[in-house]
């Protein structure tokens, strides 16, 4: 499904919610959970969630399993930035963390995000293979638990995954099967809309 079409369909489906929103939920607009493998999957997102908190009045969630350290290989640019030599294997995994934790948090600022869950599992290395992921490099169990506290205690509206096609990171493919499972696991009742979003990387021109 194209990029352009599937961003036009998440937000005429939460226009259309807020729509209807004063007759089932008084607090305000629709609630969002994005659960993604790396601090920046957001940014694939961004209008979208933009949208969602300052036209629909709406409140937005992320639920971050890695803290993306494995990104050190392509950090090149930050290095001035940071004063820190990110591509050496060593500093950058040991530094990583922390600075994009913290610029997830300043691009959270600008879309309105409300709240951070942080698993800090291993970002371990690039792959296309969701299992690697979920057979060696994070702890499941944790995660599926986390997952569904957050789910159960927040009554979200909607939960946003990227979509998991073949040529996807394996970590996004796994972030997306755990999340449709936990989705899927939940009461009838208390299941929420899941939308996934294409992750494309690619020179828009106008």
């Amino acid at each position: 499904m194209p990029r352009l079409f599937l961003l036009v369909l998440i937000l005429l489906v939460v226009n259309d919610y807020s729509g209807n929103l004063s007759a089932q939920n008084l607090i305000g607009g629709p609630r969002i959970l994005v659960v993604m493998a790396h601090p920046d999957d957001e940014s694939t997102f961004s209008v979208t969630l933009y949208k969602i908190v300052k036209e629909q009045h709406g409140t937005v969630d992320l639920f971050v399993i890695t803290n993306g350290e494995a990104g050190y290989k392509y950090a090149t640019l930050a290095e001035n930035y940071y004063g820190l030599e990110l591509t050496n294997q060593k500093i950058g995994r040991s530094s990583l963390p922390h600075i994009r934790k913290q610029e997830l948090k300043n691009a959270g600022k600008i879309l309105g995000i409300s709240n951070y869950y942080f698993l800090d599992q291993k970002d371990a290395h690039y792959s296309l293979n969701e299992r690697e992921p979920l057979d060696t490099s994070w702890n499941v169990p944790i995660v599926k638990k986390h997952l569904n506290e957050v789910l159960e205690k927040n009554h979200y509206d909607f939960v946003f995954c990227l979509l998991p096609e073949p040529g996807t990171h394996g970590q996004h493919k796994a972030a997306a099967l755990l999340t449709l499972n936990a989705v899927t696991s939940l009461m009838i009742t208390n299941r929420r809309l899941y939308l996934e979003q294409k992750h494309v990387i690619r020179q828009t021109r106008f």
